[in-house]
């Protein structure tokens, strides 16, 4: 009986210390602690904006850094006028991603409004970013869904666009 006890004693403390579902998400969590949302907004349209650059300039072999970036089982997508484009997921859907845009120069908005407190930075967050093929005249509005610092998705819509010099007339 007192092995039976000290048995039971032995596996309860060490399920006690396994972590939870929760802490592991946390533990894996790749984003730096940060106070406010502008912040974590930055961190992570740069990170997107690295993930297709990367991608992008992918040779064929291993992609350490993208395997970082991207969850492999993340879901990226294309489309433009009327049809969606289903890509591949993980490292193999943002090189597609990127090949489909095949982007030179990229943009995205601050956060420009009041200092508000991140509530949870390792959780899922979801940022724009633009991406331009100024030779083809088409621009990407990406939407990446990130969770503990990971991409898990992106969808990217084609859109043409022009732009010019503003000439300054008076009345």
């Amino acid at each position: 009986m007192p092995t039976l006890i000290l048995a039971l004693l032995a596996a309860s403390l060490t399920l006690a210390q396994q972590p939870k579902a929760a802490d592991v998400a946390r533990i894996a969590c790749d984003v730096p602690p940060v106070e406010y949302v502008g912040e974590l907004r930055n961190i992570l349209s740069y990170r997107a904006v690295e993930a297709i650059s990367l991608a992008a300039a992918w040779d064929g072999k291993p992609a350490a850094k993208l395997q970082r970036l991207i969850d492999p089982t993340a879901l990226f997508s294309s489309g433009g006028r009327d049809v969606r484009l289903p890509l591949a997921s993980g490292v193999a859907g943002a090189i597609a991603l990127a090949r489909e845009m095949k982007a030179d120069t990229y943009r995205f908005v601050g956060w420009d409004g009041i200092p508000t407190p991140v509530q949870d930075r390792c959780g899922e967050q979801k940022i724009e970013v633009e991406f331009i093929d100024t030779s083809g005249g088409n621009l990407f509005p990406v939407i990446f869904t990130f969770n503990g610092g990971r991409i898990i998705s992106a969808n990217g819509w084609r859109h043409t666009y022009r732009s010019g010099p503003m000439t300054v007339g008076r009345d």
